[in-house]
């Protein structure tokens, strides 16, 4: 489902991300702008409607962090417009079903990975 907010398929709408989303969510733009779910989804819908992503995106340095039994922190690298920005989603899972809690992106100036000697 990643990059969630970045592959729109044919037809599909912003609020189609509807269930993927925890009554709760928010998300932290790459300007650092807080969002609330609702216009989260609204930005989307428009996003989509517009015809989605018109410039090619990819990702890399994909991780996928248990921090317990149901929630993972998925990180990457999104390349795209010509920026890269490293993003963290937090998901979740109740039974079969993988919900997003939190999603931040962050501009970085190489898209180079963490370095390693800094992690905890």
């Amino acid at each position: 489902m990643e990059p969630l907010f970045h592959h729109p398929r044919p037809g599909m709408t912003g609020f189609d991300l509807d269930p993927l989303l925890t009554p709760d969510f928010w998300r932290v733009g790459a300007s650092g702008t807080v969002y609330t779910r609702q216009v989260t989804l609204e930005q989307l819908d428009q996003r989509f409607r517009d015809g989605g992503p018109l410039v090619p995106w990819s990702v890399s340095d994909e991780a996928v962090r248990r921090i317990d039994e149901h929630t993972f922190l998925y990180t990457y690298v999104l390349h795209y417009y010509g920026r890269s920005t490293r993003r963290a989603t937090i998901w979740t899972r109740a039974d079969s079903t993988w919900r997003v809690t939190y999603h931040q992106a962050t501009v970085v100036d190489d898209g180079s990975p963490p370095d390693p000697e800094r992690i905890p």
